[in-house]
């Protein structure tokens, strides 16, 4: 699976980056060539900001755990290079201010096609300013983002959902053809019309049979389902746990105006113990997408 040769891992307190390592090697550990960025993540806490623009410190706070990160023991990661010659590991770190510019900016300049998030089940504060807007990194960037938990090991990726907006999704096409290749997983089509007989329910329902047809003619039948109801996220994934998919490749949530300590209240109620692996990626990136 050529689709990503270079994969960033970001390490904070609540994500299991070696959870996320056996992921990518479960998935693409057969590839010639694979780079992999464990890249930790160092960052400022709110109340440091202010006393440095009152110049009272010079210093940016680092989190407890960087203390960790600089002594990570790299004979796991010897081993791995050792059994998958193809897998280079780089390790490096980043300041990380709220807006994750300095990580956009990494995932630019190192070329970075997935970024591979895995929470794990340990609860933070809900001020913690450790949080990475992956949203953002796949609205603004080329590189696609990967949401797994602990208990997705146990779960190979075998049916994969893509649900079906006003355009045919091209680059999630593209991906889901190398999972069914390589992975022999099953391809379901998902159409959701908030207004069936409308124009925007109409193009709605002409993307989904142009890549349905697409599909049958790469040799990949897929499984089509429409329901009448309104399209959010939050009902895709729902359909998606309540009929078993693997996976789901989802366009990345538009800018969000919720505050980022109640953002994180939600992430840390949502399940560790989810299955569901999600695929955000823009099918329509340019270089001039905003996060709007």
């Amino acid at each position: 699976m050529t689709f990503f040769q270079t994969i960033l891992i970001p390490v904070t307190a609540e994500t299991d980056e070696f959870v996320a390592l056996k992921k990518v090697i479960e998935l693409f550990g057969e590839d010639e060539e694979l780079h992999i960025h464990m890249v930790y993540i160092i960052t400022k806490a709110s109340w440091n900001k202010i006393t440095n623009r009152l110049r009272l410190s010079k210093t940016p706070y680092r989190s407890i755990a960087h203390a960790g990160f600089q002594t990570t023991d790299k004979s796991n990661y010897s081993d791995i290079t050792r059994n998958y010659p193809g897998i280079t590991i780089h390790s490096d770190s980043i300041e990380l201010s709220t807006n994750n510019e300095e990580l956009l900016t990494y995932v630019f300049n190192h070329k970075i096609n997935l970024l591979v998030h895995c929470k794990n089940n340990r609860t933070v504060p809900a001020f913690s300013s450790n949080i990475i807007d992956v949203d953002k990194i796949a609205h603004l960037s080329p590189c696609a983002v990967l949401n797994i938990t602990v208990s997705s090991l146990l779960h190979p990726i075998k049916s994969i959902l893509i649900p079906i907006g006003l355009t045919i999704p091209e680059r999630k096409i593209q991906i889901a053809i190398l999972f069914a290749r390589h992975k022999k997983a099953a391809i379901n089509l998902l159409a959701i019309l908030d207004n069936p007989g409308s124009d925007e329910s109409q193009k709605k329902i002409e993307a989904f049979y142009r890549t349905y047809k697409m599909l049958k003619e790469c040799g990949h039948t897929p499984n089509h389902t429409i329901l009448e109801r309104s399209q959010t996220n939050e009902v895709i994934i729902a359909y998606a746990k309540r009929v078993k998919i693997d996976l789901v490749i989802l366009d990345p949530a538009k800018k969000s105006f919720v505050p980022d300590f109640i953002k994180r209240t939600y992430f840390n109620r949502s399940s560790p113990d989810s299955p569901l692996q999600i695929l955000k990626i823009r099918s329509d990136f340019t270089k001039n997408s905003q996060f709007l």
